[in-house]
């Protein structure tokens, strides 16, 4: 919930409560003269009147109470509930499906930013500690993986402090392979084409990961793995264990229907994105 939410909230039902309490003869109640001097035995009916508008406003505390929790129940049902902290080529386009095949409406991941390409400069923004109206970007979402998101966990964890964070793995030297030959090469070749558009996206992809994370040693095999080693140590020795799923794609349904409390699918977990299905999309 945000703050104004709350500042709003507070502020409605202090105005209600002094509403409801005040006693006839110390002012008005809803603009009716209040006769504190008169009782209900000398045939006057305005005590009468003032109770029936107390019931009344008791009655609306009531209802606005009811709203106020259905709009808190709204605004955290589309709101983020599941963080992906793990690096991207460890399963996370399969995980985004999964989790949609889950009932969680929408999962961010990086190809977000082709529909939204506007969202490149926030994510600048909060990479360099601004602050960003998260709800504001995540409009829609109920999950998120993969880079750029997995970069900022901590803050996430923060800003979503009842999500459920599930850390993707797999083992370190395949996933080297594939980076080098996936995304890697395809922001390094989109940096050097002559198209200043792809220029743009390269440097985002380097400013946003490969600097930042490796400091640019990418044929550095060891720096390299030795930095996603650490990433991951990280957040399993920081999440709270009930918050966490350590998880690979190869487990399929079972520990991340368990983990999120749900029915197992009748369909398969899905295993899309592997190197050859990349070079189909994105081809040399």
């Amino acid at each position: 919930m945000t703050v104004l939410a709350l500042i709003v909230f507070a502020m409605t039902a202090l105005a209600i409560t002094a509403l409801v309490q005040k006693q006839p003869g110390k002012g008005t109640m809803l603009g009716m003269p209040a006769r504190a001097s008169r009782s209900l035995s000398d045939g006057q009916p305005e005590f009468s009147q003032h109770a029936v508008c107390a019931r009344r406003l008791q009655a609306y505390t009531v209802l606005f109470y009811l709203l106020f929790f259905l709009f808190f129940f709204l605004e955290n049902l589309m709101s983020i509930q599941i963080i992906g902290a793990g690096f991207g080529r460890t399963g996370t386009l399969s995980l985004k499906y999964g989790l949609e095949m889950l009932g969680y409406s929408q999962c961010y991941h990086m190809m977000e930013l082709m529909n939204h390409p506007q969202h490149k400069e926030l994510w600048i923004q909060a990479h360099n500690g601004c602050a960003i109206d998260w709800h504001s970007l995540y409009e829609g979402y109920q999950a998120t993986v993969d880079w750029p998101s997995c970069n900022l966990w901590r803050t996430l964890m923060q800003e979503y402090p009842e999500a459920k964070v599930i850390l993707s793995i797999r083992d370190a030297d395949k996933w080297y392979d594939s980076i080098m030959a996936t995304i890697y090469k395809s922001s390094r070749m989109s940096l050097e084409s002559d198209n200043p558009k792809n220029q743009q996206s390269g440097q985002w992809a380097m400013d946003i990961i490969w600097g930042r994370l490796f400091a640019g040693r990418m044929d550095d095999r060891d720096h390299v793995i030795d930095v996603f080693t650490r990433h991951n140590e990280e957040v399993i020795r920081t999440v709270p264990k009930d918050r966490l799923l350590v998880f690979e794609a190869s487990q399929g349904w079972p520990p991340l229907c368990g983990f999120l409390e749900v029915d197992l699918p009748d369909k398969d977990y899905p295993r899309v994105n592997s190197t050859e299905d990349f070079h189909k999309f994105f081809p040399k």
